[in-house]
């Protein structure tokens, strides 16, 4: 039944508005057309009550003063002067037939409760449409025949009809017209989106138009910004993928050319340290492109996960100080929030030697936790795009197993986060990243951090 009906609903949103106000229209005019004619019925059964009323009294007083032998002529004085035809109520058959509908209906019983009458209604069509009244008199019963105009409402006339299909045709053309307003942005949006080339940069949607359709249109433009942020991210991820492993296998290949004029053993950990060099470059392409994966935020201290990272890292040849002041429980991601600082301690580790230290701080609705280590810093003509996909730090520099995503992990991280990461120098050297996270206690999940260990994630 449904598949039915939408074969028989326009498919454009003008016809199908239009069709819409064109039924309302169709609809309110019948209701119009019947209400009016059941105006009409009320009064004219009044009218009409009183009008035999009257007649009844005339006629009853007119045989009042009669003498039996000049009934017939008063009668006919009556009937000449009134207009009506008057008819000596006999067994004989009964003029016209029974009279039905609304009007009769509401006539007798307008006649029984206001004048006390109880009158008989006939009704015929020729030669003319009339009434036949059964009038009760002192010298009788006597049909009287009323002309139905005297007495029925008059039919709505054929030029009221004109005038008010008119209305309703003009209604119509104002009514389309409103939904052309209407429908008038949501297709020049329409048209915009679709001549929209996704390759150029610059394009976008036009924003005019009602307030709704700019929030529209800017919606569409922040959907197509984020596509084309999406699409360079993936073109940069597999050039850098390309790029970064190309190195690694260049020398697997040399090594395994010179298997035979090499020591076996020095190949064998070439190999191996190659290995893990490319291992590391796809973990850090698979971290950053699952940076974004849902994860159930929790209620936790983000003590707990740095403690237990420090710790694992203490148990290396990288011990990090800690310095960690008390703070309040927040909604973390924390898979996501122990990749960040596991990069963060990783750059710090790699680039800025074995002095690492981590501080945790409370600070006016925020929890501020800062690395500091003790490299040479970081150029500040990069700083703007130091958090960009493969941007390091030194361009000279040949890092081991980077590929240049460690702080663009992270700064995405802090962002789902609602977070931010900040990078500053320290002198004489030495490199200060301070990550601040806000204070939230409406979680997706809420669960409570019960102190399990986070060892198994990877």
């Amino acid at each position: 039944m449904y598949s039915y009906l939408e074969k028989l609903i326009p498919h454009t949103l003008f016809r199908r508005m239009a069709l819409l106000f064109a039924l309302l229209l169709v609809c309110a005019q019948i209701i119009t057309a019947a209400l009016f004619h059941a105006i009409q019925v009320e009064p004219h059964a009044e009218h009409a009550a009183f009008l035999i009323r009257t007649y009844a009294i005339a006629l009853d007083l007119s045989l009042a003063n009669t003498p039996p032998n000049r009934i017939s002529g008063t009668l006919a004085t009556f009937s000449q002067h009134s207009g009506l035809q008057i008819l000596k109520n006999t067994q004989g058959m009964l003029p016209g037939q029974a009279a039905e509908g609304p009007f009769a209906q509401r006539l007798q019983i307008y006649l029984r409760s206001h004048y006390g009458l109880t009158v008989a209604l006939r009704r015929e069509f020729k030669p003319y449409p009339a009434f036949w009244v059964l009038m009760p008199t002192k010298h009788g019963r006597y049909w009287l025949q009323i002309p139905a105009d005297r007495l029925t409402p008059p039919r709505i006339a054929y030029k009221w009809m004109f005038r008010i299909g008119f209305v309703g045709f003009v209604s119509l053309l104002a009514a389309l017209f409103i939904v052309w307003i209407i429908n008038r942005p949501l297709k020049r949006l329409a048209d915009s989106a679709g001549a929209i080339n996704p390759s150029d940069p610059d394009a976008r949607i036009q924003i005019q138009g009602p307030d709704e359709i700019k929030r529209l249109a800017e919606t569409l433009n922040a959907m197509l910004n984020n596509i084309r942020h999406h699409e360079r991210e993936k073109t940069l991820m597999l050039a850098g993928i390309s790029h970064d492993l190309r190195t690694p296998l260049a020398r697997i290949r040399l090594e395994a050319e010179l298997l035979n004029n090499r020591n076996v053993e020095n190949t064998r950990i070439g190999i191996i340290k190659d290995t893990e060099e490319m291992n590391a470059i796809i973990g850090q392409f698979l971290d950053y492109a699952r940076a974004e994966q849902a994860e159930a935020k929790i209620q936790i201290d983000l003590n707990t996960i740095v403690s237990e990272l420090s710790d694992r890292y203490g148990e290396t040849d990288h011990p990090i100080s800690q310095d960690l002041a008390p703070l309040p429980k927040t909604c973390l991601q924390p898979l996501s929030m122990k990749r960040l600082i596991t990069n963060l301690i990783d750059n710090a580790i790699q680039h800025g030697g074995n002095k690492i230290q981590i501080l945790t701080r409370h600070i006016n609705d925020e929890i501020h936790f800062c690395i500091i280590d003790n490299g040479p810093g970081i150029d500040p003509s990069i700083t703007s795009t130091i958090f960009e996909p493969f941007v390091r730090g030194n361009s000279a520099r040949s890092g081991k197993g980077g590929a240049g995503l460690g702080l663009a992990i992270a700064a995405r991280i802090a962002s789902l986060h609602q977070g931010r990461i900040t990078l500053q120098n320290r002198q004489p050297h030495g490199l200060e990243v301070n990550v601040y996270l806000p204070v939230l206690t409406n979680c997706e999940i809420c669960s409570t951090y019960s102190g399990r260990q986070f060892s198994n994630i990877s």
